[in-house]
C-alpha cells in the first residue's frame, strides 16, 4: 500500500516538474507547481530532501527567495483573478511582484488601477511599482521583516507541524515504529537539556 502511494506522488511529481521544466517563464504554473510540491511534500516523500529550499537549490539551481517569488506571484494571479471588474491578469512574474507585499484585497485595488491607466494598455512592472508606492506607501517590505521567535506559540506551532508530518506515516510501513522510537528518544533527550537548563 505504501509503495502505491509512493509510486503516485512519483509520477504526480513528474508531472509537476514537467510544468516547471516547459514553463519557466510562464511564472504562474512554475508558482502553483512549486507550491504544490512544497505544500504536498513531495520534495521530501519521493527524493528525500530535507527541505523545500534544498530541493530548489539542487533540482531546480534556484535560490529560495526566487522560488518563493514564483509563489507568492502566482497567488497575486489568484487574487486579481478572483476580481470581476478586471479581465487583464499579470502576464510577468515582475508584473505581480510588488502586489505580493500587499494584501489581496490591495493587490485587486492596485491592479484595477494599474489597468485603467496603464497607456494604451500596456501594463509594465514599473508602471505595477508605481502604482503600488503611491497607493499604500506603507506596505511592507520584501526581506525587510525580521522574524523574532514568538514564544511560546512557536514551540506548539513547531510542535503541531512535527506531529502533522509524523501522522503522515502510514499504518502498514514496517519502520513506522522505528521512527516513532526515534522521536521518543530525540524528545527525551531535549527535556533533559531543557531541566538541565532551567536547574
Amino acid at each position: 500500500m505504501a509503495e502505491l502511494v509512493i509510486f503516485k506522488n512519483k509520477q504526480e511529481l513528474e508531472r509537476l516538474e514537467s510544468t516547471i521544466s516547459r514553463n519557466m517563464k510562464a511564472f504562474y504554473e512554475v508558482g502553483c507547481a512549486l507550491a504544490e510540491i512544497r505544500d504536498k511534500g513531495y520534495y521530501k516523500d519521493v527524493l528525500g530532501f530535507a527541505t523545500f529550499e534544498e530541493y530548489c537549490k539542487v533540482k531546480w539551481s534556484m535560490a529560495r527567495r526566487t522560488a518563493y517569488q514564483f509563489i507568492d506571484s502566482s497567488t497575486v494571479v489568484e487574487n486579481v483573478r478572483n476580481c470581476a471588474q478586471i479581465e487583464a491578469i499579470p502576464e510577468t512574474e515582475s508584473q505581480a511582484r510588488p502586489l505580493a507585499r500587499l494584501e489581496p484585497e490591495q493587490q485587486r485595488n492596485v491592479w484595477e488601477k494599474v489597468v485603467e491607466i496603464a497607456p494604451e494598455g500596456k501594463i509594465t512592472a514599473s508602471l505595477v511599482s508605481k502604482i503600488t508606492k503611491r497607493m499604500f506607501p506603507m506596505a511592507k517590505k520584501e526581506n525587510k521583516i525580521e522574524v523574532k521567535p514568538q514564544f511560546p506559540s512557536d514551540a506548539v506551532l513547531f510542535a503541531g507541524i512535527a506531529i502533522s508530518q509524523l501522522r503522515r506515516i502510514h499504518e502498514d510501513d514496517p519502520k513506522k515504529n522505528e521512527a516513532l522510537d526515534t522521536v521518543l528518544e530525540w524528545i527525551k533527550k531535549e527535556k533533559e537539556k531543557q531541566n538541565d537548563t532551567n536547574s
